[in-house]
């Protein structure tokens, strides 16, 4: 995971009147410590607090079998842990024989953690200040016992903050969402351009992406901080992603969609193509000559200082126009970085967003027809001060295998 930029951080949570900011979702966590513990399942147990004057302290709590590595990967002034229901020891202990028996939760003491937060606040004179919560993320009894406990603190939801602090990457965010996108288009060249997808299922053809990654992650130190990767993939006159058993194989004539982004370093691509085999039918081109032509007229407008609106607007009334009367977006892109997902901003009708330096943004016109296929046109890309730097290389048009 690697750290977003406090000093912006802590600029927007200052604007916001907030003394500091508490988070407890593995993406607000990672952006505030540059620390995301192993399972976001245990929401509860960490939690990262950032207090907007830099001379105090920083703190991250996880539990205690995070807790080696948080101590050598945080960013933090300190990194405490939350007993866990799991036995560990020291080795030290162990071999001396000084271990005692000890009782563990049945999962994590939440009285336990709200005394530890408690603690630290006091500790830091701000037992009565506003506190910035990323209160969807946490878990409701949590917050129903913090509010119950820190009576003096008064708890805000700073969804707003957290969201608008990541908009804007650091260099090194935007270094590991290049090589996301890199090893992602690595993955769709494994799959369905070094070698005929003629006959081979979508579960084959998604364990090909996959061990493409996968063997230059093997061969590359540079891949070395490669976590996971997502592929959703239909065949056909199917669409959507089906993730389970697909036994469907790829025939002549067949439609392919792949929706896919590889995680690294906490940074998570998502880029898209569409491919037919063999020669593209009229109705196919038709619906790909009309998104191509969306994409070209959407493309010259992304530029700093752009508005989101214009590229939305732009590119809806050109694919209309083009082949696609009824055509309708909710959005024709959004914000990617930490965590696989979507995420605001969103390049919509109504956003009053613009385009700035630092962003890293997908730009897409995905189509879907049931009994035809799925169609995507995805490209990851950050803006600069003088326009956008895309990280997307594969063609941009529809691919006939």
């Amino acid at each position: 995971m690697i750290q977003g930029d406090l000093v912006r951080t802590r600029d927007l949570a200052a604007a916001a009147g907030l003394d500091a900011l508490l988070a407890f979702s593995p993406r607000n966590v990672g952006h505030l410590t540059g620390f995301a513990p192993a399972n976001p399942n245990t929401t509860g147990v960490f939690w990262a607090l950032l207090p907007v004057d830099p001379a105090l302290p920083s703190v991250l709590t996880v539990g205690e079998f995070d807790l080696v590595w948080a101590r050598k990967l945080a960013k933090v002034d300190q990194v405490r842990a939350t007993r866990l229901w799991i036995e560990i020891v020291d080795l030290s202990d162990f071999e001396n024989g000084t271990l005692a028996q000890v009782d563990k939760p049945v999962q994590y003491d939440l009285d336990a953690v709200v005394a530890a937060l408690e603690e630290v606040l006091r500790a830091s004179s701000l037992s009565s200040s506003r506190i910035g919560v990323d209160r969807s993320s946490a878990p409701y009894s949590l917050v129903r016992a913090l509010e119950e406990k820190l009576t003096d603190a008064k708890l805000v939801d700073a969804g707003r903050v957290y969201t608008a602090a990541a908009q804007v990457k650091t260099a090194a965010q935007i270094d590991a969402l290049r090589r996301a996108t890199a090893l992602t288009e690595l993955g769709i060249q494994g799959a369905l351009l070094d070698k005929d997808p003629r006959g081979r299922t979508v579960s084959q053809l998604r364990a090909d992406f996959t061990q493409a990654v996968l063997s230059r992650v093997q061969q590359d130190r540079e891949c070395d901080g490669y976590e996971q990767c997502r592929v959703y993939l239909s065949v056909g006159g199917d669409i959507g992603p089906n993730l389970g058993r697909h036994g469907r194989a790829v025939a002549e004539g067949d439609v392919i969609w792949i929706d896919a982004g590889c995680l690294v370093d906490g940074l998570a691509a998502d880029i898209g193509r569409t491919f037919t085999v063999g020669p593209a039918p009229a109705t196919v081109r038709r619906i790909a000559d009309a998104l191509e032509a969306g994409s070209a007229a959407g493309f010259e407008l992304l530029l700093p200082g752009a508005r989101f609106a214009d590229v939305y607007r732009e590119t809806q009334d050109t694919i209309r126009a083009t082949g696609l009367p009824t055509y309708t977006r909710g959005h024709f892109g959004h914000g990617v970085g930490i965590g696989i997902g979507e995420r605001a901003p969103y390049i919509s009708a109504h956003s009053d967003d613009v385009f700035t330096p630092g962003m890293t943004l997908a730009y897409e016109r995905p189509y879907y027809v049931r009994g035809l296929g799925g169609f995507q046109y995805e490209e990851n890309f950050a803006v600069t001060e003088s326009g956008i730097d895309v990280f997307t290389t594969l063609p941009r048009n529809l691919v006939e295998l």
